[in-house]
């Protein structure tokens, strides 16, 4: 049971960061051709969204956004598609590099932020803190 918990959770994880990458992509215009959750091969398509395919794939450890122009030699050498990332300006182009870490701490921060309005779980083997001490 713990390995499917850590699995999800992972997912998750991978899930938000990857989205980042794929937010800001998209913003820009830039084509964005896979979203992949696992590393291929291929298990299954999932859906296709406004060009973009989303797959599950076999290795479960991690997930993609495949951009187009990020590897110029795959994607046929055309850098000049204003849809591809190395068109865009060296800001853009960091912009998107940034926004999965930048999700994941977003979405860190909600966590805890809904962690301390909801109420988080606090230990009770410790007992009860010592009073404090006069200052001298």
């Amino acid at each position: 049971m713990t390995i499917i918990i850590f699995f999800i959770i992972l997912s998750i994880l991978v899930i938000v960061h990857e989205l980042g990458h794929f937010f800001v992509a998209k913003r820009a215009g830039i084509r964005v051709d896979e979203f992949g959750l696992g590393y291929p091969p291929r298990a299954k398509n999932l859906f296709n969204w406004k060009g973009t395919t989303f797959t599950l794939n076999w290795l479960p450890f991690g997930g993609f956004v495949k951009i187009f122009g990020e590897n110029p030699a795959e994607d046929g050498g055309d850098v000049s598609d204003p849809r591809s990332i190395a068109s865009k300006p060296r800001l853009t182009q960091a912009a998107v590099l940034v926004a999965g870490v930048f999700m994941n701490f977003l979405f860190s921060w909600a966590l805890i932020a809904r962690g301390f309005m909801v109420g988080l779980p606090a230990s009770t083997d410790s007992g009860p803190l010592p009073p404090p001490r006069p200052s001298p």
